[in-house]
């Protein structure tokens, strides 16, 4: 119980300490940045996505920032050190109830939006030599491969998922093999093999392989950004080759709570990071069910084949929790895909790893690399043929209680809850019907009713519309419209209403938040599926009646009539009108309430509430009130922060 308070009363110290240390300073105003771009680089046709490390902010040095870098001037490149005059937005790492673990393992504290042409270039070509080792690597994998097979092999190998597409990294996850893309304890156990086994058979002396092996295994996590997932499976590798060392027995159990207790000690916050908690409950998982599984499977399948089973479904149990976080998917066919591709991905994975270390010796060998691109191709067109069965489970997002309720029943059930049969059962039944009351509780608790939600983040704004029958339309698009979805179980939407033009790539990247129908005004519209209305004309999708405020060639905004309420969206982009020239368009369609977003010259807030009644208006403020929901009530709004 000392050891258990010890634990509680040190873990709190660490949240709050490492939350602190994450708080940027609140800049205001244009401030001046120097910063060098890393290889956390992405290209568009429209700009560049990068972070910039090693910044300074009005000569101070500060956090990472995450920018985006508009075309149209000088060309931007890995390794160049810039400089620029800019407003930046600090992050925040929890965000709508959720942790943003992207930025707090890339160390991101800002957000910044400049053109190409309003920078200067310091100095280029200052890279890093982890810098040079992935990005020579990616070349030749994108030179030698199809896009797709190299963007899923450079995910294997560094565990950057960045280059993936929403289909692949979809059809990876409905089949259950999403695993695959992480790197995890499979490439340690490789590396551990192959280094520490082959300088062992050399007989290379015992300290001086432990230190060389070690040496390597670092520097891969290293490589891989030293992500919580990679730095778990690292300490633990480590520590199995300790236990070899002085001939201990390498106990799995203590390994990993010593690993997760380290990494917890350097970044405390990493306890939210869903990848490294995903790690840490497969661990969890496979030496806890794994024996439970393999004598029930081995009664009636060959060794190989039980033990394949017994890891897949050890490990895919108790990531239920976590895929439910992000995927809302479950695959009941994810065995028997497991069992096809696992195998198939032992061979590839080494071939790969040896081809990567040879390549970035002998370049000129890069060709190889289409032997594993024919095994990704089959990989993903098996992974396609399970993700689209029918066989498919949607999972709904699981509340703390449930979560708990869920790994103490998989405790019971596991080896070493020493009890009688008897009363392992009787417990175990117990915790189903506390895990099954909680998560029905929590499930329609978590339901969105009838009303207007706004999410607004660094600049972008997504705003959803749901009316009594249930149905829902989305205005704008924001990243952290997916945190909000999983978070209050919302699954599609019913329309999105765009006020740029849709192209067929746009429509693809939307497709992530499963959408059913597009709406587009009359000329903007490229797309077989997408809706078209005419200028000032509504048009009726399920009970949402929609038009455009159009004047000449600009959309001021839209306005959905729905459960006998008129809610107006300003279109952010245009801010040449007045307030008083829209106060005149309200007083002819009086709305019940208007989403001005950071339209200025609209407001000088973020969102105006009217009332239905009166001519009077409220006013809330993104800076100061945060994501709001507006929850209709009758004939009223109840407002509540989301935040």
């Amino acid at each position: 119980m000392l050891a258990l308070f010890l634990s509680c009363f040190i873990g709190c110290g660490l949240y709050f300490i490492g939350y602190f240390t994450t708080k940027p300073t609140d800049y205001q105003g244009q401030v001046a940045v120097t910063g060098r771009v890393s290889d956390s680089f992405e290209e568009n046709d429209y700009d560049y996505v990068v972070i910039l490390d090693s910044v300074t902010i009005d000569g101070k040095a500060e956090k990472n920032i995450k920018a985006y870098i508009s075309k149209g001037g000088q060309k931007v490149s890995v390794g160049d050190t810039i400089t620029f005059e800019s407003e930046i937005e600090s992050v925040d790492v929890f965000t709508l109830g959720s942790f943003n673990s992207d930025y707090y393992r890339n160390g991101v504290g800002y957000t910044a939006e400049i053109a190409s042409k309003d920078l200067v270039i310091l100095e280029s070509g200052k890279v890093c030599i982890d810098e040079q080792i992935r990005m020579a690597i990616k070349e030749k994998l994108y030179e030698n491969m199809t896009h797709d097979s190299a963007s899923i092999s450079y995910a294997v190998l560094f565990g950057d998922q960045s280059g993936i597409s929403f289909e692949i990294k979809g059809a990876y996850r409905d089949s259950g093999i999403i695993h695959l893309l992480a790197v995890s304890g499979l490439n340690i156990s490789f590396l551990i093999a192959i280094i520490f086994g082959g300088l062992k058979l050399l007989k290379c002396n015992r300290y001086v392989n432990f230190v060389l092996t070690s040496f390597i295994i670092i520097f891969y996590c290293v490589l891989c950004g030293m992500t919580p997932s990679v730095l778990r499976a690292g300490f633990m590798g480590i520590i199995m080759i300790i236990a070899m060392l002085f001939g201990r027995r390498y106990d799995s159990l203590n390994a990993m709570g010593v690993a997760g207790f380290t990494i917890l000690l350097i970044s405390p916050l990493s306890a939210f990071d869903v990848g490294f908690l995903m790690s840490i409950a497969c661990v969890c998982g496979i030496i806890l069910l794994y024996p439970l599984f393999y004598k029930f499977f081995a009664k009636f399948c060959p060794n190989l084949i039980a033990q394949y089973l017994s890891m897949s479904f050890s490990a895919q149990v108790t990531i239920l929790p976590f895929l439910a976080l992000f995927s809302s998917q479950f695959n009941l066919l994810f065995f028997m895909i497991n069992l096809i591709v696992v195998p198939l991905f032992s061979i590839l994975y080494p071939f790969l790893v040896f081809m990567s270390v040879i390549v970035f010796i002998l370049p000129f060998l890069s060709p190889l690399f289409k032997l594993i691109d024919y095994g990704m191709q089959l990989v993903l067109i098996i992974a396609g043929i399970f993700a689209n069965s029918s066989l498919v489970v949607n999972l709904s997002p699981m509340s703390f209680g449930v979560m708990c309720f869920f790994f103490l029943l998989i405790f019971v059930l596991g080896q070493f809850f020493m009890a009688k049969k008897i009363s392992k059962w009787v417990l175990s039944c117990v915790l189903i019907m506390a895990l099954s009351i909680n998560y029905g509780f929590s499930y329609f608790a978590s339901k969105m009713q009838a009303g207007v939600c706004v999410l607004t983040s660094y600049g972008d704004q997504a705003v959803i519309l749901q009316n009594t029958s249930g149905e829902r339309l989305l205005v704008g698009q924001t990243y952290i419209l997916s945190r909000y979805m999983n978070n209050h179980n919302v699954k599609n939407f019913d329309g999105y209403v765009a006020f740029e033009s849709l192209t067929s790539g746009r429509i693809e990247y939307l497709s992530q938040y499963n959408i059913t129908s597009y709406i587009a005004r009359e000329g903007d519209e490229s797309y077989g599926s997408v809706l078209v209305t005419t200028e000032n004309e509504p048009i009726k999708l399920g009970d949402f009646i929609i038009s455009y405020l159009v004047v000449g060639d600009d959309i001021l905004g839209v306005q959905v009539y729905f459960d006998e309420i008129m809610v107006f969206v300003a279109n952010d982009d245009e801010s040449g009108y007045n307030i008083d020239y829209y106060n005149s368009v309200f007083d002819a369609f009086p709305p019940s309430l208007v989403v001005a977003g950071e339209n200025d010259m609209l407001c000088n807030g973020n969102y105006i509430s009217y009332s239905r009644y009166k001519n009077d208006y409220s006013t809330f403020d993104f800076a100061s009130d945060g994501n709001l929901y507006f929850k209709l009530d009758g004939q009223y709004f109840i407002i509540r922060g989301l935040d």
